[in-house]
């Protein structure tokens, strides 16, 4: 389409691409894209198999890469959103956050946060903030991990709901709440006292 922005070797072709208000900048950004609208790809190879899809951003070397018809997705990182083919609404923010993304409505904020999302059916708005956040869940939903390496056990059934908080915390139960790590990183927890004697 005629508004359309490209900068950068082997980017779209702006003459067969009929998406319109598209810009890309870097090398093989957006090279796939032919009806995509309102979406923005920087860095190289970008929204590389981009074709379809709306209202997509992505900032670092291949971030959202293998995106190809998805909408409202946000990569802010190198390989954030790496293998995302047709996901929606998910956010990445991270070397390497949401990689193997295939779900709807993800959150993951630090490097390799929500690494192995990779069930399309089932693993959507999830969240995870710390570095390698929630690296475990693969084919659960609605689950939520805030500290590095905060993350589920899910060596049988995949989790829903369920919520770990702080460094190395762990949950293995759905529906379930855990502060704090086991063994040398448990916590002790503490409701009107800054310093805390007891953990629960």
């Amino acid at each position: 389409g005629g508004t359309n922005t490209s900068f950068g070797q082997f980017t779209f072709n702006s003459a067969t691409a009929t998406g319109t208000w598209n810009s890309t900048f870097g090398a093989r950004s957006m090279t796939s894209l032919t009806n995509g609208t309102d979406n923005t790809g920087i860095g190289v190879q970008s929204l590389f198999w981009l074709q379809g899809g709306n209202d997509n951003s992505a900032l670092g070397l291949n971030s959202a890469y293998g995106l190809g018809s998805g909408s409202f997705n946000t990569a802010l990182g190198s390989y954030a959103l790496y293998s995302d083919g047709s996901g929606n609404s998910n956010t990445a923010v991270g070397d390497s956050s949401l990689f193997f993304v295939l779900g709807k409505q993800n959150t993951g904020v630090g490097a390799g946060a929500l690494y192995n999302n990779q069930s399309r059916l089932t693993d959507n708005q999830n969240t995870a903030v710390g570095y390698w956040a929630l690296n475990s869940n693969n084919g659960g939903s609605g689950n939520t991990a805030l500290g590095a390496f905060a993350d589920v056990n899910n060596t049988g059934a995949a989790l829903t709901n369920a919520t770990a908080i702080g460094f190395q915390s762990k949950v293995a139960k759905s529906n379930a709440l855990i502060l704090g790590g086991t063994g040398q990183y448990q916590v002790q927890v503490g409701i009107g006292t800054i310093s805390p004697n007891n953990t629960l």
